[in-house]
């Protein structure tokens, strides 16, 4: 699903106690200032009306040397006096068996005021100086075979500040922005009821939180590669509602 298409769903769950009341077509016109990024403050929710943690990497087995790719992700919507809405979504790839799983959970309730992020039984947490997601999914449509995961991520390289930490996007707001671009993992995986495997690996992930709103209709295209020489380059292409690129990054 289009991530444009997919915010915009969720922004209206997260209003739906309140029906009648729209939601901002917009970002309000007075936003605050741009500051710069601190850590460890900034690695936590804002007061932003989009948030999102996106992790993308890939798995080996320490007992057979099976391969895995894993996308876990956390978006957090704010609209007006309706509770936060959250939405998670995990995959896997088992590349040696030539299968993806995914799954999707939804939240709505108090705005987190920090680590963990539990979206109905999904977790993203900080110990110590490590990231640590759980997640598991259910036997059903889409999760065949369902797939579980814990691991823990830890920085090799210092966090990289897109445009020196902030992007403007024009009518659509600012989004603050940076990746950590080498994470190592270390951790399990366990297919359906299945016992646990070891695995480790390399990760990315994506930070970004602003007033802004999801304005390319058409969605996007994004890259990262992690290159054996110890270097990182991302690209990312966003596109209009007739699939032209109104901007490349």
């Amino acid at each position: 699903m289009r991530l444009a298409r997919f915010l915009a769903v969720l922004a209206i769950a997260a209003g739906c106690s309140r029906p009648f009341e729209p939601l901002p077509a917009a970002p309000p016109p007075d936003a605050a200032p741009v500051q710069p990024i601190v850590f460890p403050r900034d690695a936590g929710p804002h007061d932003a009306l989009t948030e999102w943690w996106y992790y993308t990497g890939h798995l080996r087995s320490e007992r057979d040397g099976r391969a895995y790719g894993f996308e876990f992700v956390v978006f957090q919507v704010r609209r007006q006096d309706a509770p936060t809405g959250y939405l998670a979504h995990f995959a896997v790839s088992d590349i040696d068996g030539q299968r993806f799983s995914h799954q999707s959970r939804f939240a709505r309730g108090q705005s987190a005021a920090g680590f963990p992020l539990d979206i109905n039984g999904w977790r993203l947490g900080i110990d110590g100086s490590a990231d640590v997601i759980q997640a598991a999914m259910s036997d059903a449509m889409g999760a065949e075979p369902p797939f579980g995961v814990s691991l823990r991520l830890t920085d090799e390289k210092p966090p990289a500040l897109h445009h020196g930490g902030f992007i403007d996007y024009g009518a659509a707001g600012g989004s603050y922005y940076y990746s950590r671009t080498r994470l190592s993992v270390v951790g399990a995986i366990a297919q359906g009821d299945g016992e646990p495997v070891p695995v480790s690996g390399i990760a990315w992930m994506d930070h970004q939180w602003g007033d802004f709103v999801v304005a390319a209709a058409g969605g996007w295209d994004w890259y990262s590669l992690q290159l054996d020489d110890g270097s990182e380059l991302m690209l990312y292409v966003l596109r209009s509602a007739t699939g032209e690129t109104t901007g490349v990054y």
